[in-house]
């Protein structure tokens, strides 16, 4: 069985940093016509300023931003959530997960990034209408030392269009990115990428640009 790659931030410099997607590819001969953008129940996404209409996205679809840590030192407040949560979960969300939910959705779906708690308190009609980055630590699954979570979750009018899911493992203080989970609207199933063994780190730069990829080639985003 394939050893996965240990990342630990207290050694390596870049764990912080931001994907780099330099390199990184469209997918070739995918010609988006920005008339037919669609979320995955096809609806169209329109843009726009006109306050009678509930369907376009424009100024008022503006939500808080995670831009500071909720207590001092921390990105969350450890409190409010349950004591089966570790300690280094929190830890490995603020250094390994965070700067991908920020890359992804500041750079490639350009909205703010919010948490699984903000998400729950935005009105229903807003959530109805509006695509969502959300960074979310709500389930995780702790067993014998490994805990495995969705962390990074893109949601389209309610809708969980794709999740990137990590693995930390507290022994040897490292996170991977196991794999990202991504809905084929033209099957109606949802589709696994990465290793099924959830044992090779699939990193956090294709995590991004799969993410990028399937965006736009599913017309979410033109």
């Amino acid at each position: 069985m394939a050893e996965f790659e240990k990342i630990d931030p207290n050694v390596r410099s870049d764990v912080a940093e931001m994907p780099n997607l330099s390199n990184a590819q469209k997918v070739p001969g995918v010609t988006i016509d920005r008339s037919k953008i669609v979320d995955v129940y096809g609806n169209p996404l329109k843009y726009g300023k006109d306050p009678n209409d509930t369907h376009i996205l424009g100024p008022d679809d503006i939500v808080p931003e995670m831009t500071q840590a909720s207590t001092p030192g921390h990105l969350r407040d450890h409190t409010l959530y349950p004591s089966i949560f570790p300690t280094a979960l929190f830890i490995a969300e603020e250094h390994y997960v965070l700067p991908l939910a920020v890359f992804v959705a500041k750079d490639i779906v350009d909205v703010g990034l919010i948490d699984e708690k903000t998400y729950s308190k935005l009105q229903k009609q807003l959530r109805e209408r509006s695509i969502f980055c959300v960074l979310d630590i709500s389930t995780p699954v702790v067993h014998s030392g490994i805990v495995q979570w969705p962390g990074f979750r893109i949601l389209c009018k309610e809708f969980e269009v794709a999740a990137v899911n990590f693995k930390l493992d507290l022994s040897a203080n490292s996170t991977i990115t196991t794999h990202v989970r991504l809905w084929e609207s033209k099957n109606q199933r949802y589709t696994n990428i990465g290793d099924h063994n959830l044992m090779v780190d699939l990193t956090r730069e294709k995590a991004a640009t799969l993410l990028d990829n399937y965006l736009y080639q599913e017309q979410i985003l033109a």
